[in-house]
């Protein structure tokens, strides 16, 4: 058996801690009410004073993508199968014991997010949380989006850690598909079984 990373032994903390508040650490159900790409096309056009005026709020839900906390308010992002969107998350909005348990976050946790729509100074389409909910905790880093998975079939038995820095998520699980039966009938066609002796990668 091979020996865990630091990042995860740390991730394994994180979560027994949130188990130990009553909640299991990978996942439970939870009712999005919109998706990413859907509210980003629909505000893109609206002027960011015109938010102001603007009460509009959705249910999300997501792959934690990029974090930059800072004290009392964060930015992070999430991707979810057509998109991603930013998220700001303030203890003023959620108390501290939501964003105490937003800073045990990491990078490739899903997440579930409620919130109002607004636009940032430099023209982002953001969601402010109002709610936050863990949902999955992930217990190995993501792999690096250039450094990480070089090696095309281990690619592909691992495409669930791919989901989102090339293709969306249905894009890889369709090319993967594909993949794997020219895969095995090309590794196989040898095979007593025949070429089209198909095994899915796990």
């Amino acid at each position: 058996m091979r020996e865990l990373t630091d990042q995860e032994i740390i991730r394994r903390v994180k979560a027994e801690k949130i188990r130990s508040l009553g909640m299991d650490p990978f996942g439970h159900v939870f009712n999005r009410t919109a998706f990413a790409k859907d509210i980003k096309e629909k505000y893109k056009d609206v002027d960011h004073d015109e938010f102001e005026n603007i009460t509009d709020e959705y249910t999300v839900a997501g792959r934690i993508m990029f974090i930059r906390k800072m004290g009392k308010a964060s930015f992070f992002t999430i991707q979810d199968k057509t998109d991603k969107i930013q998220i700001y998350i303030s203890i003023n909005d959620i108390g501290e014991d939501a964003y105490t348990l937003f800073k045990s976050a990491d990078i490739g946790d899903i997440v579930g997010v409620k919130g109002r729509v607004m636009k940032t100074m430099t023209g982002e389409i953001t969601i402010k949380c109002l709610e936050y909910t863990h949902l999955v905790k992930a217990l190995r880093p993501l792999p690096e989006k250039f450094h990480g998975l070089t090696d095309i079939e281990e690619r592909y038995r691992r495409r669930y850690t791919l989901m989102g820095f090339i293709l969306s998520g249905y894009e890889w699980l369709v090319r993967g598909w594909w993949f794997g039966l020219l895969w095995r009938e090309k590794k196989n066609s040898q095979s007593p079984n025949g070429p089209w002796e198909l095994s899915s990668y796990s």
